[in-house]
């Protein structure tokens, strides 16, 4: 089976080729095992829990495991650890599951866990790439959409269970098209911006009545300053080493003058507690009007969860991972 020993008691996939969605799990345990299908135990139960609550039909998937042998005692390092990956037996596998998946219609790969992402991606970072498409570098030009493997709810991590969910809704979502699409937005980042460029900016962002803001901080000091006064278009304005005194104090006079205006609601994450408090005691600005805050509002209706913005971008937008891309570097260390 797959082009690997036949000797074995292998699980195979279970699903039409032609399905849009493909789940691909790690490896069967005992109950796929005797059953011949995958999740059919009780990690299938909370995947069929998931699935209904995204409102996707089981049998509307095709559904296989990388390692289609079952690991004694669940132990998979014999194909897979957490330091190099995938071993000799486990590669083969993986070669396999190539083979396998390229004859699928599927618009979107669902990679159940860390050892699935790994096979697909290359990558084993589960819990911070989850909920966020990605090219596979398995299958080149195919998209996969980790999330947390169903086993994991049935180790105390029960709020697991709506982070799945909320990935297989996002599945869904993909599966009408086959290509990666991220939202198209004007992000203006220029780090070689002019001063009457970075004036026009702020004085159309103050000419909004709702404004979201965020600083990055460096060394105690403000780095860049960010402005979004709707979901495609924001600005971002360096600070650091870029401006004559007289330049920056120009363009802190523009900052305070949005951030101290009553009559702007202004929008943040975590910018009560620390993005407000640091303007006002290291700048002297003291950001008044509406507030809201969306690190407090998801929290306040979801306690349980995270609340950091990587993971509220995952479950509540189709943004491409970013948290990777800035090298933030020390700016008193010289070019």
């Amino acid at each position: 089976m797959f082009g690997l020993e036949k000797t074995k008691k292998t699980v195979g996939p279970v699903g039409q080729i032609d399905a849009k969605i493909a789940l691909v799990g790690e490896a069967p345990g005992v109950w796929e095992l005797r059953a011949g299908k995958p999740f059919v135990g009780p990690a299938g139960s909370i995947l069929d829990a998931c699935l209904q609550n995204a409102g996707i039909v089981r049998r509307d998937c095709y559904i296989t495991n990388v390692i289609k042998e079952h690991p004694p005692k669940n132990n998979i390092t014999p194909w897979f650890n957490d330091r190099t990956g995938f071993t000799q037996k486990g590669q083969e596998y993986v070669e396999a599951l190539r083979e396998e998946l390229e004859k699928t219609k599927a618009n979107v790969f669902v990679a159940l866990g860390k050892v699935a992402m790994c096979a697909l991606t290359g990558r084993k970072d589960i819990i911070t790439r989850r909920g966020y498409v990605m090219e596979s570098t398995l299958l080149p030009r195919r998209k996969v959409l980790p999330t947390i493997h169903p086993s994991a709810c049935l180790r105390g991590q029960y709020v697991y269970r709506y982070y799945i969910a909320s990935d297989l809704k996002k599945a869904l979502v993909e599966s009408d098209f086959p290509e990666i699409r991220y939202p198209e937005r004007t992000l203006i980042a220029d780090p070689g911006i002019t001063l009457q460029q970075a004036l026009e900016n702020l004085d159309f962002i103050a000419s909004h009545k709702r404004v979201a803001f965020d600083i990055e901080v460096i060394e105690f000091q403000v780095s860049c300053i960010s402005f979004a006064t709707s979901p495609d278009w924001s600005f971002s304005l360096p600070l650091h080493r870029r401006w004559t005194e007289v330049e920056e104090a120009q363009l802190w006079q523009r900052i305070a003058a949005i951030l101290e205006d009553p009559e702007i609601e202004k929008i943040g994450q975590n910018s009560l507690a620390f993005d407000c408090w640091f303007l006002a005691t290291t700048c002297g600005i003291i950001v008044r009007g509406t507030h809201f805050d969306t690190m407090i509002g998801h929290s306040i209706i979801y306690p349980e969860m995270q609340k950091g913005l990587g993971f509220l971008a995952s479950i509540y937008t189709h943004e491409r991972y970013w948290k990777d891309m800035a090298d933030f570097k020390s700016i008193k260390k010289e070019d």
